[in-house]
C-alpha cells in the first residue's frame, strides 16, 4: 500500500522520513507523488501521526508547490495511482501553476466589545428572542470583523476566504494565498490593523496550500 502524502512538481522525496519512520519516494512525473510504502493504512489520526503528515508535506512544498493530500489517502499499488496521475495531469499541472511560488497564511480575528445595548435582549424576553438577539449581534460583530480584517487583508493576496467560526466568542477564520515574497509585508499589514482597533488578530503560517486545493485535486 502506498500512502501519499502530496502531489509535485519534481518526482524527488523531500529529505525527512514518512508516518512510522518510513522512507519516502516519488511516484510520477511532472506531476509526481510524495508517497511511502506500508503494509496497511499506517494512520491511526493520532496527533504524532498527523503531524508526520504535516512535516513531509512542509518539506516539500519548500521544493516547489506542492497539492497537499488529505490525511489517511492511500494506493492499492503503485499503478493505481499512477493511473491517477496521468488521468489528472492537466488539473493536477493547473492547480500546481497557481499555488506555485505561494503560501497559506492564516487569520483568527475576533472583535473585544461587549455587546452593545441594541445588541442586548430585553429584561423580560424569552428564551428564543434572547437566542435570536444574540445571534444577530454574533453576525454583526462577524461582519465587522470582516469589513476591518478581511477586506484590506484578500487586496494582499492572491486567493482568499474566509468564514465565522461559532463562539462566543465569534471569530473570523480566514485564509490567504500570498506570494513567498510578500509574506511580511502581509505580517506588518496585520500588526497595523490589529493596531488602536479593538480586534485580537492571531496569524498563522507559512502552510502549504491546504485551502486552496480544490477537493477533487487532493
Amino acid at each position: 500500500m502506498l500512502y501519499a502524502y502530496a502531489i509535485t512538481w519534481r518526482g524527488e522525496p523531500p529529505p525527512v522520513a514518512g508516518l512510522d519512520g518510513a522512507a519516502l519516494r516519488a511516484v510520477g512525473d511532472e506531476p509526481a507523488a510524495i508517497v511511502s510504502d506500508h503494509g496497511e493504512l499506517p494512520l491511526r489520526a493520532e496527533p504524532e501521526d498527523l503531524w508526520a503528515h504535516e512535516a513531509v508535506v512542509e518539506a516539500a512544498m519548500e521544493r516547489g508547490p506542492v497539492l497537499p493530500m488529505r490525511a489517511g489517502t492511500a494506493f492499492a499499488d503503485e499503478r493505481e495511482l499512477l493511473d491517477t496521475l496521468r488521468g489528472r495531469a492537466g488539473e493536477f499541472r493547473r492547480a500546481l501553476e497557481r499555488v506555485e511560488g505561494a503560501v497559506e497564511l492564516g487569520i483568527r480575528a475576533v472583535e473585544d466589545l461587549e455587546p452593545s445595548d441594541n445588541g442586548k435582549p430585553p429584561r423580560d424576553a424569552g428564551p428564543g428572542i434572547t437566542y435570536m438577539i444574540g445571534r444577530l449581534e454574533r453576525v454583526r460583530s462577524a461582519e465587522r470583523v470582516a469589513a476591518a480584517i478581511h477586506e484590506p487583508l484578500a487586496a494582499l493576496a492572491r486567493e482568499s476566504t474566509w468564514r465565522v467560526e461559532a463562539g462566543p466568542p465569534p471569530r473570523l477564520a480566514a485564509a490567504y494565498l500570498v506570494d513567498r515574497s510578500q509574506v511580511e509585508s502581509f505580517r506588518e499589514r496585520v500588526s497595523e490593523l490589529e493596531d488602536g482597533r479593538p480586534i485580537s488578530i492571531v496569524c498563522t503560517g507559512p502552510w502549504p496550500p491546504y485551502s486552496f486545493v480544490a477537493e477533487g485535486e487532493r
